[in-house]
């Protein structure tokens, strides 16, 4: 897969997405599912629709009951090396400020 199409395929909705989701968590965070892990489908119990996977599919137009590829290590990834998240115990939340 070139540059150019890996970027089309991850558009940055996903992160104003995960960060209006976590919003309206008040704080108490979003769990990465267990997709790969363990072969769950949209919406089932171990990749519920509210985990980042869940809310990150939205921005793929994937459906409910299909398999989603794993991404949210990488969403998790920038949005804490940006300073917006903490990830803790598997669970992402936005990072107070002091």
């Amino acid at each position: 897969m070139g540059q150019q199409n890996y970027h089309r395929k991850f558009p940055i909705k996903i992160f104003y997405e995960i960060i209006k989701a976590l919003e309206l968590t008040n704080n108490f965070g979003l769990e990465l599912g267990t997709a790969i892990r363990q072969g769950a489908r949209l919406g089932d119990v171990n990749l519920p629709l509210n985990s980042i996977e869940g809310i990150a599919s939205r921005s793929f137009n994937t459906q409910i009951g299909k398999g989603v590829t794993k991404r949210s290590h990488v969403i998790t990834s920038i949005l804490v090396t940006a300073g917006i998240c903490e990830f803790e115990n598997n669970i992402l939340k936005l990072r107070i400020s002091q």
